[in-house]
């Protein structure tokens, strides 16, 4: 067993591409950012299509995460969604380029549309209220 131990860590290490037999992360250290920052983060999201499974989300997390600004992020592939907490507006454009650079499309999502679209019962008009008559009877 213990002979075999060296053996794996070889493969591993010739699957990551790495010659001295160290697997190291590819991606840059996460930016640090002080806790006055990170409370004040404000949340952007938006629309990522191109994704064909979870290890495609993982890859545009990671990307997003080595970008200055962002204070944190969450790519999911199921509803192909990428939210991202930044320390400032300037860095939405650095964003879109890093996902687009990675071969997806990408849009943000207006807060307020996705709101609205969730309220209503899919027609894209809001769910009217039910009448008061209505409501007392039920």
């Amino acid at each position: 067993m213990n002979r075999l131990v060296p053996l794996a860590v070889t493969l591993l290490a010739a699957l990551a591409g790495c010659e001295r037999g160290e697997v190291a992360s590819t991606a840059p250290a996460a930016p640090t950012y002080s806790a006055e920052e990170i409370a004040n983060a404000r949340t952007v999201a938006y629309r990522v299509d191109g994704m064909h499974c979870g290890g495609c989300a993982a890859g545009v997390e990671e990307k997003l995460a080595g970008l200055k600004g962002v204070v944190a992020c969450s790519v999911v592939f199921e509803t192909s969604t990428a939210t991202v907490s930044i320390v400032d507006a300037s860095v939405t454009p650095e964003i879109e380029s890093a996902i687009t650079g990675l071969g997806y499309t990408v849009a943000p999502v207006d807060a307020a549309a996705e709101e609205a679209a969730a309220e209503s019962d899919g027609d894209g008009e809001p769910t009217p209220e039910a009448p008061a008559s209505e409501a007392a009877a039920t």
